[in-house]
């Protein structure tokens, strides 16, 4: 999968004179044309490994283990999570 900047790749169709009359075979040239963007997967904190949501101490506000307990949103992420489950931080077992 190619994360495509579709900003740039909008300001190329909107060029494009005929953009009503754009064909099928040249669109598909376009998006496989486009430039892309650099990105990281992200693991939020609900399906992080530190992730404590409650389930211990129903009365409390889901907290992160690894951040000694501070208060945290389930679709909250940073860079020291790791998937639940996994042995490794990159959600796998390898």
């Amino acid at each position: 999968m190619r994360l495509v900047d579709a900003d740039a790749l909008h300001t190329l169709l909107i060029k494009t004179k005929s953009i009503g009359e754009l064909s099928a075979k040249k669109a598909i040239r376009y998006v496989e044309e486009a430039t892309t963007i650099d990105a990281v997967q992200v693991i939020r904190c609900y399906e992080c490994r530190y992730y404590n949501g409650g389930i211990s101490d129903p009365l409390r506000d889901p907290w992160c283990d690894f951040h000694e307990g501070v208060a945290t949103d389930p679709n909250n992420y940073c860079s020291w999570a790791k998937r639940e489950g996994s042995v490794f931080g990159n959600g796998t077992n390898e």
